[in-house]
């Protein structure tokens, strides 16, 4: 039974075989008109996509590297920010300071050996305690044993050069009738808190001209190298006085000294000078114009002593001809005379120079009101000789100069 039910589907099997792939078929057996009219209705049409949509599609991205990204750019900002706020704030004042450090040690140096000098006894700068020890009693040399350190410390080791007189026992052992009270001498402590001062400002003051100026808006570099030279100059020549003795005047005394308002006042001699330098306030011009004035003075007195007391001089006038011979004996006769006399006539001609700032007015008036202080506390205005009287006359003359100029 099966085998004729497959025997009797087998034709049909066949023919639909032949209807699947008539094309193949064709140049041997034609078909009836209707069989292609059917393949013909059978034919697929060809596709045709669907019109695109008008919205924009957005890409796929991946979730984890988008705030990967984020959070990257949030730390670098974060770290720009600190960094920035640290050179500002820290590295910058750092960088400043190493900058002025040379004026800084420089100040420190000069206020180590001004408390050297200061902080002796009298007896001890007078030399009295070395001519003791010199006559062999055991009680100065006990003295003297008890005096030296036991150790040497760093103040010991940069003050070793420093002698046993002091500026008072300086202006002690070679007095001038040009020489001013004690109370203008304290216008050193003054200068040196006006450095403290103007470095202190000229460090810590933000800079508003970035790295390429070298302290900003504060002191420049040519202001901290002459304040830093003048520091310098006025340490070596406190050494050299301190080592006088009587009848010992040292030479460095009255060349050492000028080198110190020359220096000073470079920074304001100059084109573009702290008066005339954007940024540059009424400290740091201050500062300049007080020391450079006052050690103009103190310049003025160091030649005089030098004129009164020195062998220098009197020395190269005995090796004049034999018909100069009275104008050394004349020089040694008077040697002070000549020397106030010159004091008081480079001081008067200072006074009256052009321009003059009002520091400066004020610093030459405060010293001659010292030498008339210090000519009445040593006897009053009482002059007996013609010498004593001219040298009066002309410190009043150049004193009523200083006021008008002051005024």
């Amino acid at each position: 039974f099966e085998h004729r039910n497959l025997m009797r589907s087998l034709p049909i099997t066949l023919l639909l075989a032949i209807l699947q792939d008539a094309s193949a078929w064709s140049g041997i057996v034609r078909l009836p008109s209707t069989l292609q009219s059917a393949k013909s209705v059978r034919q697929v049409k060809p596709y045709t996509p669907l019109p695109s949509t008008p919205f924009p599609v957005a890409p796929r991205v991946s979730t984890t590297s988008s705030s990967v990204s984020m959070s990257a750019t949030a730390t670098e900002t974060t770290l720009s920010s600190w960094l920035t706020w640290i050179d500002t704030t820290i590295v910058r004042r750092l960088i400043r300071l190493a900058h002025h450090s040379p004026a800084i040690a420089s100040l420190a140096y000069f206020g180590a050996i001004s408390m050297a000098t200061n902080d002796m006894p009298m007896e001890t700068m007078m030399g009295l305690t070395t001519t003791a020890v010199s006559t062999g009693t055991a009680a100065a040399k006990a003295a003297a044993a008890v005096s030296e350190p036991m150790m040497a410390t760093l103040l010991s080791l940069l003050t070793r050069n420093v002698g046993m007189t002091s500026n008072a026992a300086f202006a002690t052992l070679f007095p001038t009738v040009v020489t001013p009270a004690g109370f203008v001498f304290l216008i050193w402590p003054f200068i040196a808190v006006s450095q403290v001062i103007t470095l202190a400002l000229s460090i810590l003051k933000p800079g508003d001209a970035g790295d390429n100026n070298i302290a900003g808006s504060g002191l420049s570099q040519r202001d901290i190298t002459s304040l830093s030279l003048a520091n310098v100059a006025a340490s070596l020549w406190l050494i050299i006085t301190s080592n006088a003795t009587p009848g010992n005047l040292p030479l460095g005394n009255v060349l050492i000294l000028p080198l110190v308002p020359l220096l000073a006042g470079y920074t304001l001699r100059q084109s573009g000078a702290p008066a005339a330098k954007k940024g540059q306030g009424l400290t740091s011009r201050f500062v300049f114009r007080v020391f450079a004035s006052f050690t103009t003075i103190a310049s003025f007195l160091s030649l005089a002593v030098e004129i009164s007391y020195g062998t220098r001089i009197p020395a190269l006038l005995a090796k004049l001809p034999s018909f100069l011979a009275p104008l050394a004996t004349l020089f040694t006769t008077y040697a002070q005379p000549l020397g106030a006399l010159t004091f008081l006539g480079l001081t008067n001609a200072n006074v009256q120079l052009p321009n003059n700032s009002s520091v400066k007015k004020s610093v030459n008036l405060l010293a001659l009101t010292g030498i008339l202080v210090q000519r009445w506390m040593k006897g009053g205005f009482s002059a007996y000789g013609i010498v004593d009287v001219a040298t009066l006359v002309l410190t009043l003359f150049v004193t009523k100069n200083a006021v008008e100029a002051a005024l």
